[in-house]
């Protein structure tokens, strides 16, 4: 067995149990490891910062590999990349940021949630982070059947919009996003106002 063994784990998504490998849920799904792989785990941590020289400059080199995996369009991959990231700092916001973006690729929004809630705990200030927030809930919104939940959802993702927007009212990603919401919530006129003040701030898609 070597560290790339893969373990898999039953964990539940909507009631139903699924199997995945266990270094592709978001922090290992905070479920124990044996011995041996914990002995895996630190000799990973050995390794790279032996290589990198740090702590901090290996995980910021793993962020940056999750993220290319992510632009690849392979999020499974991805969040391998991001967990060992966690194993190396656990509170880097960067980290669970990766893993919410990871789950959205894998139409996983809910799951989203708590990782970017993680995220704005440890960069409250993250803007970039907040748009993403409330990206997430007009996603779970657009995909609720329920006509009442959906109304709720995308209530909450324009309240993230507007305390977004209190942060940082320059950003084209923002209004990106919003116009977006409306988008999906059937009014156009709204959408193409917010379309407008994206590309008034230069943003291009």
């Amino acid at each position: 067995m070597n560290y790339k063994t893969v373990l898999f784990a039953i964990i539940f998504i909507s009631g139903c149990a699924t199997t995945e490998p266990i270094n592709e849920i978001p922090m290992y799904g905070n479920l124990p490891k044996s011995q041996e792989l914990i002995g895996y785990d630190q000799k990973f941590i050995y390794d790279v910062v032996k290589q990198f020289g740090s702590r901090d400059s290996a995980c910021k080199v793993h962020i940056h590999l999750g993220n290319y995996y992510l632009g690849l369009g392979d999020p499974n991959i991805a969040i391998k990349r991001f967990n060992q990231a966690w194993l190396l700092d656990s509170t880097n916001a960067d980290v669970y940021w990766g893993f919410a973006y990871s789950l959205e690729k894998k139409d996983r929004y809910k799951e989203a949630i708590p990782m970017f809630e993680k995220a704005i705990h440890y960069a409250p200030d993250n803007y970039k982070i907040w748009i993403g927030y409330a990206v997430c809930y007009s996603l779970i919104a657009d995909k609720e059947g329920n006509k009442s939940k959906k109304e709720e959802f995308f209530k909450k993702s324009e309240l993230l919009f507007e305390k977004t927007e209190k942060m940082n009212d320059k950003s084209g990603d923002l209004y990106f996003g919003w116009a977006q919401k409306w988008h999906k919530q059937g009014n156009e006129e709204k959408a193409n106002v917010y379309l407008q003040k994206a590309k008034d701030l230069g943003f291009q898609r």
